[in-house]
């Protein structure tokens, strides 16, 4: 849906494959772009499995809770920022600008339009910067035809999320309220990185994280 340093989409298979058959709430305490997430709730095999994603980031968090519930307002909100960055120049201020205001609070006086910049934050391409109205080009949004279909599934995955739990926690408080024997969390917790232009949070404490879910009784897969 966004794109997303870290993205789990091709192990997706082999995950789902270690997901035992008794399992009735699988849950994600690392949303991130909640490819895995995805996968299960598209595999008939799972089919009445209760499906939960978090995320201490704000601004993940509020994507995916917009996309569920604001579905045809966030598609809309997508297009009028498409339609005014039209130029190079246009492109390069608006993302060196709006990369730093996701994090401020208050800045972003609408929801949707707040989710709206992330989304096009995040097909934003440090490679280049023209956005073509037609074809594919290497640059900026790269792939302008990738971009309208992204766009366009912004209502195919509402409605597959429609029924998910979408939290803002963090992963103690997450496993903490659901851990049982019939629970399944899917730990992909964020990596270590410093890029000065990221829209995503880096870092986290993995010694602590660690020596928590060793000493947890909850049954989890850790990537």
């Amino acid at each position: 849906m966004y794109r997303y340093r870290g993205s789990k989409a091709t192990l997706s298979p082999a995950t789902l494959a270690l997901i035992s058959a008794d399992t009735r709430h699988y849950i994600e305490p690392f949303a991130g772009s909640t490819r895995t997430a995805k996968a299960i709730i598209s595999d008939s095999r799972f089919n009445g499995l209760s499906v939960t994603i978090s995320d201490t980031d704000y601004v993940i968090f509020l994507f995916w809770k917009i996309l569920r519930d604001e579905p045809k307002h966030l598609q809309s909100a997508i297009w009028d920022l498409v339609n005014k960055l039209l130029l190079p120049e246009q492109q390069r201020v608006w993302y060196r600008r709006t990369r730093v205001r996701l994090r401020v609070t208050g800045a972003f006086s609408c929801p949707i339009r707040r989710s709206a910049a992330f989304f096009m934050c995040s097909h934003y391409s440090r490679n280049g910067v023209a956005l073509p109205r037609e074809g594919f080009h290497s640059g900026g949004w790269s792939d302008f035809a990738h971009l309208k279909d992204a766009i366009r599934r912004v209502g195919e995955w509402s409605e597959l999320f429609s029924n998910v739990e979408i939290l803002h926690s963090d992963y103690r408080s997450v496993i903490n309220r659901y851990a049982s024997p019939y629970a399944t969390f899917y730990l992909d917790p964020p990596y270590q990185f410093k890029y000065t232009d990221s829209i995503y949070w880096g870092g986290m404490d993995h010694i602590a994280f660690l020596n928590f879910i060793s000493q947890t009784d909850a049954r989890w897969i850790l990537t």
